[in-house]
């Protein structure tokens, strides 16, 4: 009996890393073909207290025959998120790289194969390192970019961003001393609107996230470690901080915006309006797409599961504004600005046109920040496989070689 469960065993841990995952059913609406928008509001603890948070949410199936990516082009540099999302049709953006005077990227950029020249490293090692990019069929990976920032790119990718530090690294929460005792970036141990994207553990669902913040008792914002709580919270394998602040802004076309806020703009900014940025991340959507040849196999007589199979198948500003803000006790996830109220940074920022979160698309410059942003490589589902199907041979073979089952 114990051989038998022992088979038994290896048996269902065997097919088990053969068999697909299950789609996720993600909490929301569905809002485009493979997009799923969730809107969170309210008391919510992710590990530093229960807190007053707006957070939107945008998770996209990379697998979606309908879904395609496009980041900022150099020539597109410098506009705010709606304006980008118009130019590059794109159905949802966000905001990516921290960046400097002139709309200059810290880190590696790169939007539809057209790679930034111009962009600049952090100071320190690992700064502006950590890059998301999307290569052929959606391909998502998380390279180190550390002391490349104008290439080369990595092999077969055509839109990259660069954020930092890193906040989940191959599933496991990076530890606070890594996300917020740098002294670049400076302001990860206060609460502060955040921008973060990750991949899944499913491997295929990109997350986009924007907290909003810097209004006491309503949004309060997110310090580091409770931001890479949270994106754990979303099953998130590897994740990154992007640029913040009065940059974090999300775009949803179709969507209320926030009250005076462009169309499609869900969340409120901090600035009052929307802040030209240097770099953005879209998510493009082809209302129809093209359907996957089926292949041979499915002839006339495979009938209309075998189409719907086939085609299953085939698939800086660095400164973040916190430099002038009030600071905030690193045991605390606590409003960051509560004395600047709802209407902008209570100090000066650097990248606002005129240092007090006015907003526009005017630049000057700010220090670079710096942070940990090395990442796992994303892993290859094969090696599972073949593991399940040895542990099943070495089974049968014991099995027989003491004569059979009892």
């Amino acid at each position: 009996m114990r051989r038998r469960s022992f088979a038994l065993s290896l048996f269902v841990v065997g097919t088990s890393v053969l068999l697909p995952l299950e789609a996720v059913a993600w909490p929301g609406t569905e809002v485009f073909p493979g997009v799923t928008y969730e809107h969170r509001s309210g008391l919510q603890d992710y590990g530093s207290g229960a807190y007053a948070q707006e957070i939107y949410i945008t998770y996209v199936d990379t697998l979606h025959p309908s879904v395609s990516f496009i980041a900022t082009k150099p020539s597109q540099r410098g506009t705010v998120v709606s304006q980008f999302a118009a130019t590059a049709g794109a159905a949802v953006a966000i905001n990516t790289n921290f960046y400097a005077s002139g709309a200059v990227p810290c880190g590696m950029a790169m939007g539809d194969g057209e790679l930034f020249t111009d962009a600049y490293q952090g100071a320190e090692q690992g700064s502006c390192a950590h890059s998301l990019a999307v290569g052929p069929g959606n391909n998502v990976s998380f390279p180190d970019t550390w002391g490349i920032p104008n290439g080369p790119a990595p092999a077969g990718a055509h839109e990259v961003c660069t954020g930092m530090p890193t906040l989940v690294r191959a599933g496991v929460v990076v530890p606070q001393s890594e996300i917020e005792a740098s002294a670049y970036p400076d302001h990860m141990a206060t609460a502060q609107p955040r921008t973060a994207m990750c991949l899944h553990d499913d491997q295929h669902t990109l997350i986009l996230a924007v907290v909003d913040g810097r209004e006491a008792g309503v949004r309060v914002g997110m310090r580091g470690i409770t931001l890479a709580n949270f994106m754990k919270s979303l099953g998130c394998y590897q994740a990154v901080n992007l640029d913040g602040g009065g940059s974090s802004t999300m775009f949803i076309e179709g969507q209320t915006p926030y009250p005076g806020r462009p169309e499609g703009v869900v969340n409120r900014t901090s600035d009052g309006q929307e802040r030209a940025v240097c770099c953005h991340f879209g998510v493009r959507i082809d209302p129809n797409p093209p359907v996957p040849d089926a292949g041979p196999e499915a002839g006339p007589d495979a009938g209309p599961d075998a189409t719907a199979d086939a085609t299953a198948d085939a698939a800086a500003d660095v400164s973040m504004d916190g430099l002038g803000d009030s600071p905030v006790p690193l045991d605390s996830n606590v409003e960051a600005e509560a004395a600047g109220g709802a209407g902008g940074s209570a100090g000066g920022d650097a990248s606002s046109p005129d240092g007090a979160g006015a907003g526009g698309p005017s630049w000057s410059g700010s220090e670079e920040a710096s942070g940990c942003a090395c990442s796992a490589p994303r892993p290859a589902p094969g090696p599972s496989a073949w593991v399940g199907l040895w542990l099943m041979a070495i089974a049968g073979w014991r099995i027989r070689r003491r004569g059979g089952v009892r």
